[in-house]
């Protein structure tokens, strides 16, 4: 059987290896939010949701990534909105039709590996979800990438960069 398109796309996608295999991680249910760790019977004094949001929702890859209102604001300011239905890779193929630059899938990547350091800044340093700060840390991420990419995108990505 042949693997969904998004899982070719992360692998044919220019990210460095580190953050590929954090992509894969994400689609198959296999990072360690907490929604992991309860399943694994992992005991948390401070409970299960999602530290990031503070709604009071249990902290899951479909949760933290996709519904909830913090990492929310964050694919806004990418110009990406998810579909409230379906799964993830049904949620990625539409977001991939609706964004207007070839280099989505390490928009996405990029953007998930940003919003899972704020997530355990907070969880693990005490530092404070900030909008204009992960905004930086999506900017300066993704121009280390550029050196992967085919110079005919520089010129599209850094102004798309510089116009976040």
């Amino acid at each position: 059987m042949a693997p969904h398109p998004a899982v070719i796309w992360i692998w044919k996608s220019k990210c460095i290896p580190k953050i590929k295999f954090f992509a894969w991680l994400v689609l198959n249910d296999r990072l360690n939010t907490r929604n992991m760790l309860r399943r694994r019977r992992k005991y948390l004094e401070e409970g299960y949701n999602c530290a990031l949001c503070q709604d009071g929702a249990e902290e899951t890859i479909e949760h933290l990534f996709f519904s909830c209102s913090s990492s929310n604001c964050r694919w806004f300011v990418l110009g990406i909105i998810w579909n409230d239905a379906g799964n993830i890779f049904e949620k990625l193929s539409t977001a991939k039709q609706a964004f207007p630059f070839p280099f989505f899938m390490e928009v996405v990547m990029i953007g998930a590996w940003c919003i899972w350091k704020e997530r355990n800044a907070l969880i693990f340093n005490g530092k404070a979800p900030n909008l204009s700060t992960w905004k930086i840390d999506f900017k300066q991420e993704a121009r280390g990438h550029l050196c992967r990419i085919k110079t005919s995108l520089h010129d599209s990505i850094s102004s798309w960069l510089d116009a976040l």
